[in-house]
């Protein structure tokens, strides 16, 4: 059985992408890592979501605990949020 490391927080795009790392790397959150994934089977190199890699919240805890947050936040930009574990 996998642990969940942290959260994927996945957004269409880019601008908006960019703007949610600066405001959740200001808060606290860590690490707050943001790059281009391309969507599966598609051959147009612009057809990427953009994702945010989130393993602690600023009070320490773990990312998971704050899913419906950063569900909600997610929401706002179209985006959803996906465990990933290591």
């Amino acid at each position: 059985m996998s642990v969940v490391d942290g959260l994927l927080l996945i957004l269409p795009g880019r601008d908006d992408a960019e703007i949610v790392a600066a405001e959740l790397t200001e808060a606290g959150w860590v690490p707050c890592d943001l790059h281009p994934e391309r969507l599966a089977g598609d051959d147009d190199p612009e057809a990427v979501e953009w994702v945010l890699t989130l393993a602690t919240a600023p009070d320490g805890s773990p990312a998971a605990g704050h899913r419906t947050s950063l569900e909600a936040l997610a929401d706002t930009y179209d985006g959803f949020v996906a465990a990933w574990t290591g």
